[in-house]
């Protein structure tokens, strides 16, 4: 009160400055990935490691109300003992990613990472009759069985566990340095010809985080529902169909 009838101008009280994951959630950011690309608040909180919590605050605090049409009732987040017991079991029921995913109330990479842990034979791209022509595979000893991902790996200092050694990366671990770098990127997904997905069950980062970091350094993502180069090259053949007789 004395320094304004002074004419003293009171100093503005600034706020304390976020550190660690919050200081790359930058307000730009926040507009760039919510209002113009529609990325949803689950894939933020996956994309940047902080709790939901924060994160709604912030878009509270800029102005970023929720987008219409985007409510969905909130589900109780799945155990890891749920997701390894159930998930599996669905799958080889002939159940697809995206139906166990909206079952168990989890992301399609989070179901993709609890299935590749358990060591389940993957089908091939979508999952859908014409996979089957193929045998599946366990995903993880295909990738760390070829030596241009490994060496990519090793370049860029990743963690290497191995097949028998992955579990999925808790919070806050990834096996890959973070940020993830453009020359890891970029050679995981052109070099290698690797799927978003591919890359982060060896980098031990969200889908997202991979398919985020590739938009970022101008890397033009393929479409969904093409099968990656890499996954084109190591698909076993096609299981022989019988021939019919006219």
């Amino acid at each position: 009160m004395a320094l304004a009838v002074a004419g003293i101008p009171a100093r503005r009280r600034t706020e304390p400055q976020p550190s660690g994951r919050r200081a790359d959630v930058t307000d730009e950011m926040l507009r760039e990935l919510y209002s113009r690309r529609e990325v949803t608040v689950r894939a933020l909180v996956e994309r940047f490691g902080v709790s939901e919590d924060y994160l709604r605050r912030r878009l509270h605090a800029l102005g970023l109300t929720r987008r219409p049409g985007t409510f969905a009732p909130r589900l109780p987040s799945p155990t890891r003992q749920g997701l390894a017991g159930r998930a599996p079991t669905l799958y080889q029921q002939g159940w697809t990613l995206k139906q166990i995913a909206e079952e168990l109330g989890a992301s399609v990479s989070t179901v993709r990472a609890a299935l590749v842990a358990a060591r389940v034979p993957v089908r091939g791209a979508g999952g859908g009759p014409r996979s089957s022509e193929r045998p599946a595979r366990v995903l993880l000893d295909d990738l760390y069985a070829d030596p241009d991902i490994l060496a990519v790996l090793a370049e860029h200092r990743v963690r290497r566990p191995g097949a028998a050694g992955w579990q999925r990366t808790g919070a806050r671990q990834s096996y890959a340095p973070l940020p993830l770098t453009a020359g890891l990127l970029t050679a995981l997904y052109l070099d290698v010809g690797l799927a978003t997905s591919d890359i982060a069950l060896l980098c031990g980062v969200g889908n997202n985080m991979v398919s985020s970091g590739l938009h970022e350094h101008n890397v033009e993502l393929r479409p969904a529902k093409i099968t990656s180069p890499w996954k084109q090259r190591h698909a076993p053949p096609r299981k022989a169909a019988g021939r019919h007789r006219g």
